[in-house]
Parts: structure tokens; C-alpha cells; sequence
């Protein structure tokens, strides 16, 4: 059974779905980690036998093997895979389990809702971010990616 590398896939128009990934990314140094966005042009969802509204309701993740996964379980293999394993073990620890269950799908079915409250704090917040590790990273680093709505160089 392989597992990674394990291709997640997140909704890019969603703020706070934004701030995990963003994390994630920064964090993966492996490449057991990729990231498919869901509102890309190129995505196509057909390719997974499973609907975008499928996608868009609850996160879902490729294991290496072809296994769909999908909620909670995305986070914790995730979380493992960046050195998180305190938190991945948290997720999925028995007597936590159906709590992390109920409270990831109220959250998945007011995602929208919230990131339209929270997320110009969240952008100012990764703007900020971005801001300070660009003004630390030595010319060695490699850039990093354009965000939406930038243009390559």
C-alpha cells in the first residue's frame, strides 16, 4: 500500500482552505505532497470519476495506489507527511475521532460563509507572511509561486 506521494486536492477560492495549503506547501520539502486546485482552468474532475461538486463539498486526496480519501483522513496523512505527527495522531486518536469527524463537516458546509468574514484578514495575513519570507530568503532560495492574480516574471 503506497501512500504518498498523496495529491491533494483544495479549493483555491476558498481563503481559509488558503492558509492550510499555503502551510502544507512551505512545510513539504519531500515532494510526498501535491496539490491539485480544484478551480484551476487545466483541473479536470473527470479524470477521478467524481464530480466537482464531490470535490467541493468535503476535502478529498490520491493516494499513491489510486485510493480516494476524503475529510479527515486527507489532514492527518497530510500532517504526517510534513513532520506534524503530534497533530495527525490527535486527528485520528479514538476517543477524538467522531468529534474531528463532526466538527471538519460543519466546517467544510460553511467554508465559504466564513472565509467571506475572515478572509481579508487571512489575505493580509499571507500577504504579510509572504512579505517577510521574501525579505529572509538568501538568493539561494527559489522563488516562490505567483499567487492568484500575479503574473510570472
Amino acid at each position: 500500500m503506497s501512500i504518498y506521494p498523496l495529491t491533494i486536492f483544495y479549493d483555491g477560492d476558498c481563503p481559509v482552505c488558503a492558509v492550510e495549503i499555503n502551510m502544507l506547501r512551505r512545510r513539504c520539502t519531500d515532494g510526498s505532497l501535491r496539490f491539485e486546485d480544484i478551480r484551476a482552468a487545466h483541473f479536470d474532475p473527470a479524470a477521478l470519476n467524481v464530480s466537482i461538486d464531490t470535490l467541493d463539498a468535503r476535502i478529498h486526496a490520491q493516494r499513491a495506489d489510486g485510493v480516494m480519501i476524503e475529510g479527515p483522513e486527507v489532514f492527518a496523512l497530510a500532517y504526517r507527511a510534513v513532520g506534524l505527527d503530534m497533530l495527525a495522531r490527535l486527528i485520528t486518536w479514538p476517543p477524538l475521532a467522531p468529534l474531528t469527524h463532526w466538527l471538519y463537516s460543519r466546517f467544510a458546509r460553511h467554508r465559504h460563509r466564513l472565509g467571506r468574514c475572515v478572509g481579508p484578514l487571512l489575505a493580509w495575513r499571507a500577504r504579510r507572511q509572504r512579505a517577510r519570507n521574501l525579505a529572509m530568503c538568501s538568493e539561494h532560495c527559489a522563488p516562490p509561486p505567483p499567487q492568484r492574480g500575479e503574473e510570472q516574471p
